[in-house]
This record gives C-alpha cells, structure tokens and sequence, in this order.
C-alpha cells in the first residue's frame, strides 16, 4: 500500500504516464536504437530519413527530455543519451507491452470490470506487439539464461509452446546447423510475424510454425520427433491447477519423445499492494486479475509438478522479476 508522504503526487503520475508512451512511440520508430547507436541523433534528419512528422517527434522527444532519459544538445534540434537513458532502454520493451499490446484493454478497464460487459471476446489485446515487447526483452533479460539451461543436455528437434515472434526459433537454428524446430502460438498476428521472421531468415525449412491453442493440442505427426519443449510466458495460461495438470500431463502423449521441458515462466510476487514493485510486476499482475487468469505462485507451481508426468530437477534465474525457469524432465 502507498504510504510515502509526497506532495505534488497526481502529477508525478500523470507525467509518467504521457512518458511511457513516448517511450513507447521512441522504441516503435527507432528513436531509442537510433540514440543507443550514436548518442546524438538530429530531430530533422531523423524525421526525413523515416517519413516521420517533425513536429510529432520534437514533442516525443520533449517528453523523453522532461524525465532525463535524453537531453538536448548545444546544436539546435539534436539531442544526446540522458542519464537514465541506458535504464529505459534496457526496459522499453515492457513499455511497447504495456500501452501497445494491452493498451487497448487499460483504456477499457472502466467497461471491461462491468460484469454484463465481460462477454466473448472482452479482452482486448495485440498479440504482434506483445510478440515484439517479449522478443526485446527476452533478448535481454532471458535468452543467455535460457540457452545456458538449454545446452546442458543434447537436443535435435525442439518445440517452442507460445512461441510469439519465433526469435528463439531461429536463435538457435542460426547456432545448431541440424535443428528442427516447431512454433505454436495461438495468436494469430505472432503467428504471422513468427512467419514473416522465419521466412526472412531462411530458415522456413527447418522451422515450421503452427497457429494453435497448446490448452488443446492434438497429436501431428511433426510432433514425433520432438525430444525437447520450452515455453515462455505462457505457462500461467493453463491454470487453474486441475488444468494444468491435465495439458502437462497431455503434453506427454502428445510430444511421446520429449524428455526435457524448459517452462519460463512469471510467478505471482505477493507484493501488490505496495510502493515497492519493480517494473512489469504490477502491470502483468494487474491486467492478468482483469483477465480473470489466475498467476500462480512459485509454491503453487512446485507443489503441481509431482501431479504431472513431469519432475522438477533444477531451476534457473533470469532477470525478469519474479521469474524462473523450471527444468522439468518427463517421468
């Protein structure tokens, strides 16, 4: 709960929300890359090079200036890194998930919690956005941690459950020469970036994507040879426990070669409410109580593995907060 007396707090609010979404439009137009590359950037050359409004982008980048993540430079229209600049950067990709992928949803959040509302397809979301912001932030926060755990145990074909933009996919195609993998995600916006990426890397010969919900896969004859699954972030999405049993347990019969399974996962904090939340925590833990999806915790996950085929012999950190990676061989 907020407790820290502080005058002046709506506007401390209400600015940093008009900068997470400039953080945000900085990240989609190439601003922060842009910035990470060569430290000073000129607003107009940068707008004529990328078809952009001038006067858009002088506003964006005011805004990033407003809370240091910039500054402006002696030279007229140019700008530099401020000195929280690397922080953000390291993060923007939580704020393209935030206001791209769920955005819709925190500007319905009103008429989503109205019970008659929350009918069909209530919840609004995008899936190619939230494909990007996970493959940004994996490639920071997860992947080395990932493929340490991966290559403790040899693997020839590999299914990615939830697979967003395919990047890991291909990561490891571009490192493993003979590699097969499969992609399954249920959205189809991923499934058409995954495509699109796969394509673009010449790697649709050895990578095959499928739209497909894993809550309800049915056996493909591409599965056979599978002998290890990952998922990411996706994990929550099979709860409550007597269904995730039950998909854990199915995965067996669906993947009948598959020894290994690497489950990355976030796990409820326990922290909300407070005022001492890192990033991320509270807008997953948020959005996933309005979705009505229940995030379990790390004791909730461990006391289910013994019920599903599967055992639990290591885990692995990453820098996401309140995040693992479960190390699950088949039983």
């Amino acid at each position: 709960m907020y407790t820290a007396p502080r005058k002046h707090l709506s506007k401390d609010i209400f600015n940093s929300a008009i900068a997470a979404y400039a953080i945000s439009a900085a990240n989609e137009l190439g601003v922060l890359g842009e910035l990470q590359k060569y430290n000073c950037v000129d607003i107009n050359d940068f707008a004529n090079n990328n078809n952009l409004d001038v006067s858009s982008l002088k506003a964006i980048i005011n805004v990033l200036c407003s809370f240091e993540i910039c500054r402006p430079a002696e030279v007229d229209n140019c700008f530099y890194q401020g000195s929280v600049f690397e922080d953000i950067y390291n993060n923007q990709g939580f704020f393209l998930w935030l206001t791209r992928g769920y955005g819709e949803l925190m500007q319905k959040l009103a008429s989503i919690t109205v019970k008659s509302n929350r009918i069909n397809n209530y919840i609004p979301q995008d899936g190619r956005y939230i494909a990007l912001a996970s493959r940004q932030q994996g490639k920071l926060m997860v992947d080395t941690y990932f493929e340490t755990a991966l290559f403790e145990v040899s693997f020839n074909c590999v299914v990615d459950l939830g697979c967003g933009s395919g990047e890991r996919l291909i990561e490891l195609a571009k490192k493993c020469p003979q590699l097969k993998g499969i992609g399954i995600d249920i959205s189809s916006k991923a499934v058409e970036l995954a495509k699109s990426l796969v394509s673009e890397a010449n790697c649709q010969d050895r990578i095959t994507i499928f739209r497909d919900d894993m809550r309800n896969l049915q056996p493909k004859k591409e599965f056979f040879d599978v002998d290890t699954i990952f998922s990411f972030f996706s994990g929550h999405d099979m709860w409550p426990k007597e269904n995730c049993v039950s998909i854990l347990r199915n995965f067996r019969d669906i993947f009948p070669n598959a020894n290994r399974f690497l489950l990355c996962d976030t796990y409820s904090s326990g922290l909300i409410p407070s005022s001492q939340i890192p990033i991320f925590t509270l807008g997953f833990e948020t959005i996933h109580a309005v979705m009505g999806q229940h995030i379990p915790s790390l004791e909730e996950w461990m006391n289910l593995f013994p019920e599903s085929k599967w055992r639990c012999v290591n885990q692995y950190y990453v820098e996401v907060p309140f995040c693992t990676i479960f190390d699950l061989r088949a039983e």
